[in-house]
């Protein structure tokens, strides 16, 4: 019964990702407590069928209702209309690498600190630098700490059928605003989250290594785009050639290659722990390979700049890793479930994305085999 109310739960809030509006909390105050009356006046002598479609049933709503309160949440960030287009001052820092474009750059700020009396902005914004005409301003470091003069505006984006959604793409990474410079940026000190700009900073040397290396390599893009992520490294031709080939998702740090990675590291480290009975006193081999496994997934995904699929996929394997160690849950179905509650947690979004639901689905199919 767990198992498909976890399933009912993640449907209630990928349900919730449909809705052009938010519900009213409200509802939430009244549906629960009807929800939970119904369970106990008609669950004890209820047939068992009806037992468990009222569980499932609070699940959805459960589901339901917490993406609710997590997009509340995330649109509590929005821009106030009245600074729309407004200059403000601010400094912030460079998060994940630049993207250089045709006549500029364009990159992730998280706002520091806000210089413009009176102004509200968001945490997370998108800025751009563009120039049309002279050579293209270089794009700054990642990592980087600057002050910038910008006009900022509230995400807006067309909506085509079977088209790409950019401003739900937006609001899943936490951008609430977008804009562009009006001044060159000046480099700036008092910027918070030094770990993520050295990690930043790291993957950023990392890049120009490769570039270095591999410049007259035909591959080289795709070298970079799966060591750290940067999938602007391809050429547009190289594209083109992977959309017709059908092969467009393998270039993209995902599911596939995290879990990929971390089971090779597993299988690698349980096989050297088993020589050493020192080592296997301590610690069974297992679980040693499922928690430097674990690690090394960290660790790939930090280095390819914590994308969200790579993310999702790490949510995930430390929900396996947990119910594997720790010896609370040994079914596959049960394990499998506990992970889908995790990742529907941490990220809600998440329950509406096709790759999720692949995922999970594929890895279903071979426990049922």
């Amino acid at each position: 019964m767990i198992r498909f109310a976890i399933l009912a739960f993640a449907l209630g809030a990928a349900w919730l990702q449909t809705r052009p509006v938010l519900p009213d909390a409200t509802w939430l105050a009244l549906v629960l407590p009807l929800s939970l009356l119904a369970i106990w006046r008609y669950g004890a002598g209820a047939a068992p069928w009806l037992r468990r479609g009222l569980v499932w049933l609070l699940a959805l709503v459960l589901g339901f209702f917490y993406a609710a309160w997590r997009a509340e949440l995330r649109l509590a960030e929005n821009l106030p209309q009245t600074w729309e287009g407004r200059q403000v001052t601010l400094t912030g820092r460079v998060v994940d690498l630049p993207e250089a474009t045709s006549r500029g750059w364009r990159a992730r700020i998280d706002i520091a600190d806000i210089h413009t009396p009176g102004a509200v902005l968001p945490r997370r914004v998108m800025l751009a630098q563009h120039v049309f005409t002279g050579e293209p301003p270089p794009a700054p470091r990642a990592g980087a700490c600057l002050r910038m003069r910008a006009k900022l505006f509230a995400p807006h984006a067309q909506i085509n059928p079977h088209g790409f959604d950019y401003e739900s793409w937006l609001l899943e990474r936490g951008i609430r605003a977008t804009g562009y410079l009006t001044a060159p940026p000046q480099v700036s000190e008092g910027c918070d989250g030094a770990l993520r700009a050295f990690l930043d900073r790291q993957r950023d040397r990392i890049r120009g290594h490769l570039q270095r290396s591999l410049a007259e390599r035909p591959y080289a893009g795709v070298v970079v785009a799966l060591a750290i992520g940067d999938q602007n490294a391809i050429p547009s031709a190289q594209w083109t050639l992977f959309r017709h080939t059908g092969v467009t998702h393998l270039m993209s740090i995902s599911g596939l290659h995290v879990t990929l990675f971390s089971s090779l590291v597993y299988v690698l480290i349980s096989r050297l722990w088993r020589r050493s009975p020192r080592l296997c006193l301590f610690l069974p081999a297992r679980k040693a390979g499922l928690g430097l496994g674990l690690l090394a997934a960290a660790a790939y995904v930090a280095l390819a700049g914590f994308g969200i699929p790579a993310q999702r996929t790490l949510y995930m394997l430390a929900a396996v890793v947990v119910c594997l160690g720790s010896g609370w849950l040994t079914s596959p179905t049960r394990i499998l479930a506990a992970a889908l509650l995790a990742v529907v947690l941490i990220d809600p979004w998440a329950a509406l994305a096709p790759g999720f639901w692949l995922s999970f689905g594929a890895v279903a199919s071979g426990i049922h085999e």
